[in-house]
């Protein structure tokens, strides 16, 4: 067990490492690049700074490239500042969550963008008086990513419908699943999903699911996943202590 533990870390820690060269890359090639037409400009083969024999159209595209380089630069500071906070994820502070209570203030924060998309969410605590012993706002935060994930994935869906389920599962843990109907997640991703700024989004920063394993493992839980492309997918949290 512990080889094959040994063997998964060194795998995840590959995968991570190999996302970040990309993104980094993605972001340095460019600005290097940009960087070198710059210095090309306004300097002579005697390497002299030539910048007063350059036209209006020159001296434009090099405004447009500094800016350029700017932009990216701070997306690649960005970048950076989301690793450290994944890697700075603030200790849970435990207390006694109504598990309905919960669910309701998830429902309040959410319904209005989820109208106006016309997305259906539905809700459901069962029992009634479930309760858990967590941090509240982080376990919010991590429902509310997921309901974003879950908006997002259901698109321009015209019966897109989204459901936050609470119950006890049959090893008496409290469980929150949320699912949606939407595209689902192709199975040669679904391992993929939890590594850090990993995403297949145009827009995404790819640590949303990343941080939410966190905080769960912090809360005591963890989350499980199952999907079905074009039929929706399903994310189950499960927290080893009951209120």
């Amino acid at each position: 067990i512990r080889d094959e533990l040994e063997s998964r870390e060194l795998d995840s820690w590959q995968k991570l490492i190999k996302v970040l060269t990309h993104e980094i890359m993605n972001s340095v090639t460019p600005m290097v690049s940009l960087s070198a037409a710059i210095k090309q400009s306004l300097v002579d083969e005697s390497g002299q700074l030539c910048i007063g024999a350059l036209s209006s159209e020159q001296s434009a595209d090099l405004v447009r490239s500094l800016v350029a380089i700017e932009a990216r630069g701070k997306g690649l500071v960005h970048f950076v500042q989301s690793y450290n906070n994944l890697a700075k994820a603030p200790k849970p502070y435990f207390t006694h969550v109504p598990v309905a209570a919960l669910l309701q203030r998830i429902e309040r924060l959410v319904k209005h963008e989820l109208d106006l998309a016309k997305v259906a969410l539905y809700t459901d605590c069962e029992p009634a008086h479930l309760s858990l012993r967590a941090d509240a706002e982080q376990i919010e935060q991590v429902l509310i990513n997921l309901v974003k994930n879950a908006w997002e994935a259901i698109g321009t869906r015209a019966d897109g419908r989204i459901a936050i389920k609470a119950s006890i599962n049959c090893d008496h843990n409290v469980t929150i699943t949320v699912s949606d109907n939407g595209e689902g997640i192709a199975a040669n991703t679904l391992q993929d999903i939890f590594i850090p700024f990993y995403t297949s989004k145009r827009q995404g920063s790819g640590i949303g699911l990343s941080i939410s394993r966190q905080l769960m493992l912090a809360n005591k839980g963890h989350i499980l996943v199952s999907s079905q492309p074009g039929l929706g997918s399903e994310f189950t949290l499960v927290f080893r202590q009951t209120g």
